[in-house]
């Protein structure tokens, strides 16, 4: 089994943190500086948990896809069709509960009628040549 961990990128996570501190501006003026720690120490052990856990797994002709606690998906690797690498304009529309990455540096995997799903591999060309090594009859993008 070959397990690649999830890549981060800082404009994905500091993104909600700086949103966050733009919220919480005017409870810090008001002196509540306390629960504003407590509410980024909350969200940095939500984030580093996110980064742990989230990984893609090749085990045999199988993908494995888990983000966080959230996801775990299986895709037979023969019903891959297209790896597209960084599809900007339609990763965006959705969540981490929708794709699991930590970083907008991916590859949009489509499988089956159409399904889709991103990752974000730390080492994106060693992923992509292994499920390519299984089915070479993907097309790249």
């Amino acid at each position: 089994m070959k397990t690649y961990k999830s890549k981060i990128g800082l404009l994905r996570i500091l993104t909600p943190l700086f949103l966050l501190t733009l919220f919480q501006s005017k409870s810090i003026g008001e002196g509540k500086f306390d629960l504003y720690l407590k509410v980024v120490l909350v969200y940095s052990i939500i984030v580093t948990l996110m980064y742990e856990f989230t990984k893609y797994s090749i085990k045999g002709n199988v993908l494995n896809i888990k983000g966080g606690f959230f996801i775990n998906n299986d895709i037979e690797i023969p019903s891959i069709k297209t790896l597209k690498y960084n599809n900007k304009d339609k990763y965006r529309k959705y969540s981490y509960f929708h794709n699991p990455i930590l970083s907008y540096d991916c590859v949009e995997v489509i499988y089956q009628n159409g399904k889709s799903i991103f990752v974000s591999p730390t080492d994106k060309e060693d992923f992509v040549n292994e499920i390519q090594h299984i089915n070479p009859n993907i097309q790249l993008v």
